[in-house]
């Protein structure tokens, strides 16, 4: 029987995770980790001191064989000489990419991918915690087409259908969570959507891309803007979760079902009462 092969056609980039520190300039390495230091990385153990595997039988035999190294070399249970005690992985501020094809890197991938202060990719980041961090280069460019392509069907979507309408461009802004002035000029609201769409990554309660794509595409976009402009002028209220008429009647547990109760045929009368008492609030 043919022995597995554990080696892998892909490379993993170590980076190091930016900090910012009090009591160091932005630009000091003291922020990370002082030029000409590294970190050190073994393998783990447990509170008893004792070697927690990261290899299987199976990998063991593979790399001993590989690496030319004795039978039983990588058994994570000898007493003497044992290779995972000495075995050490360091790290400088520059990181390290790991070719997965070759042995030792892969055994260096094994230790790193162990640790507790090595964040498995970017988005699992926690700067208290986390020194380092890995980065698939295959995902990663993947990710980057990925972005590419959003970033360009945002601009196609803004360029090809909001800016043709102040009216409209108000209206993605209000539901992004944007206040916009009573005054506010096309130029203004055109650069505010600029900026969101130029804030890629998700940042909580800032707007980004991916937020902006969702409510331009959104199908219900219309009948949102009605419930949130039915709230201003005090026709709909929200009690905790529950949507209400001005009249007290229920008409939705949450946004969800408020606004499939104005979707709905039989509800049109009251919502085109609304709209035109939303209609003589503007005048």
């Amino acid at each position: 029987m043919e022995e597995k092969n554990f080696l892998q056609n892909k490379k993993i980039v170590v980076k190091l995770v930016n900090k910012y520190r009090s009591g160091f300039p932005k630009a000091s390495a003291g922020n990370t980790i002082w030029d000409g230091c590294k970190r050190v990385y073994q393998c783990p153990t447990n509170t008893q001191d004792r070697l927690i595997p990261i290899l299987n039988e199976g990998e063991q035999r593979f790399f001993e064989e590989i690496m030319g190294l004795e039978k039983n070399s990588l058994n994570f249970n000898k007493k003497e000489k044992n290779f995972w005690r000495e075995y050490t992985v360091s790290l400088d501020k520059t990181g390290r990419t790991l070719n997965l094809l070759d042995a030792e890197d892969y055994i260096a991938w094994k230790v790193l991918s162990h640790s507790n202060t090595i964040a498995k990719s970017e988005n699992m980041i926690n700067e208290l915690i986390h020194d380092y961090y890995m980065v698939d280069e295959d995902l990663q460019q993947e990710e980057t087409i990925k972005l590419a392509d959003r970033s360009e069907e945002a601009h196609k979507l803004l360029f090809n259908t909001i800016v043709k309408s102040d009216k409209k461009m108000i209206s993605v802004l209000r539901l992004l969570g944007k206040q916009v002035p009573a005054d506010a000029k096309s130029g203004w609201l055109k650069s505010e959507l600029v900026k969101i769409i130029d804030q890629k990554t998700k940042v909580p309660g800032i707007p980004s891309m991916d937020e902006f794509i969702q409510v331009a595409k959104d199908p219900d976009f219309d009948i949102k803007v009605f419930v949130m402009d039915a709230i201003e002028i005090g026709e709909v209220y929200v009690e905790g979760t529950t949507y209400k008429l001005r009249s007290g009647d229920t008409i939705g547990f949450d946004k969800d079902q408020a606004i499939s109760y104005f979707n709905n045929p039989k509800n049109q009368q009251t919502k085109l009462l609304i709209e035109d008492r939303i209609t003589n609030n503007r005048k």
